[in-house]
């Protein structure tokens, strides 16, 4: 095994066992920083020699199919991982920054039975997520910041869906983060003119019961979106907003009426993850800790539903926010402090 090939290996592997879902690989004036942020925190690792990065860097780049000799321009590609018979999908992104090209890798664990109630949720916020699951039509809105766990929440909608409810589940993803058996999914591929608006109408041919779009980036998707959910279909999506509220306010941007919405939309949800405090030291989230990496995180939402989201849309008022009840419940809990609260801004 060349070298390079054996570092990268390494360092994947190690990401792995730290449970890491990030691994940065950045140029400095000193060669390249690794760094990888697990539960939440950024964590520097290891320098590496400019030359040494830079032929890393383009092996990966290689191996998950990007042009090597393309620096000026960002790209992005997907690469499988195995490891310990457990697989992983790497989510490759570079940037051309200074004085060198950079590289972020997110780590995906490949698990397709993954279900609401193994969700690392405060128990009785389970009412809530289980009423997505009663809706035959119409269009739940999943939000929230990247890293907030959009994507496994949707895949553990997805498979409560298809085997409980017995529902066709077609998805339309850029990229496809998990395979899930049952389900009919489509990559984006614009060079072969595999798009949002496109495939969306393919989609609809197809007799789907759940339509599932990867993220809402446009004023096409989000109509076409809507105009499924309008039509019988049961539509769900992803947005890169703050809460509930933003949400709403996105999809006006993008030339949608409170009419429209308010008629189609049965849900909006945003998610928040944080880190529990520490039972057994009195260390804050401190990565020195020998509990960090097995305390895992714990996710909060906020949900819009029902007569309480009618009158958010049509009356225009921010709705209560009821993130901070649920935040609240868990500091009473002992999972957090409140300083420790504010310092993950969660308020």
């Amino acid at each position: 095994m060349y070298e390079v090939e054996q570092l990268s290996q390494n360092l994947i592997k190690e990401a792995i066992v730290n449970q890491a879902s990030d691994l940065h690989v950045i140029p400095t004036s000193q060669g390249y920083l690794v760094q990888m942020r697990i539960h939440g925190q950024i964590k520097s690792v290891k320098r590496l020699p400019s030359k040494q990065a830079e032929r890393l860097i383009s092996h990966l780049k290689y191996q998950s199919g990007m042009d090597i000799g393309e620096r000026r321009k960002s790209q992005s590609s997907m690469l499988p991982f195995v490891e310990q018979n457990h697989k992983y999908t790497l989510r490759l992104s570079t940037l051309p920054a200074t004085p060198s090209e950079s590289l972020a890798i997110r780590i995906s664990k490949q698990n397709s039975s993954t279900m609401i109630q193994n969700l690392p949720l405060l128990p009785k916020q389970l009412p809530s997520l289980f009423q997505a699951l009663h809706y035959t039509y119409g269009l739940l809105l999943i939000t929230g910041p990247t890293g907030s766990g959009k994507t496994t929440t949707l895949y553990s909608l997805l498979n409560e869906f298809i085997s409980k409810k017995n529902r066709r589940v077609i998805s339309i993803e850029d990229p496809i983060e998990q395979s899930i058996e049952q389900a009919v999914q489509i990559q984006i591929n614009e060079k072969a003119g595999i798009t949002f608006e496109s495939g969306l109408h393919s989609i609809l041919r197809h007799d789907p019961d759940v339509i599932v779009i990867g993220e809402i980036r446009d004023k096409q998707t989000a109509k076409l979106a809507l105009r499924s959910a309008l039509t019988g279909h049961y539509v769900l999506g992803t947005l890169h907003t703050h809460d509930c509220y933003s949400a709403i306010i996105r999809l006006l941007d993008f030339g949608l009426t409170r009419a429209e919405l308010a008629e189609a939309t049965r849900m909006i949800m945003t998610q928040r993850l944080f880190l529990p405090t520490c039972r057994y030291c009195e260390r804050e989230r401190a990565q020195e800790c020998s509990h960090f990496l097995y305390r895992g995180r714990k996710a909060v939402y906020e949900t819009l539903f029902a007569e309480r989201l009618r009158e958010t849309i049509l009356n225009q008022e921010v709705p209560y926010r009821k993130l901070r009840n649920e935040v609240r419940l868990a500091w009473s809990l002992g999972y957090l402090e409140e300083e420790e609260i504010e310092r993950q801004g969660l308020w």
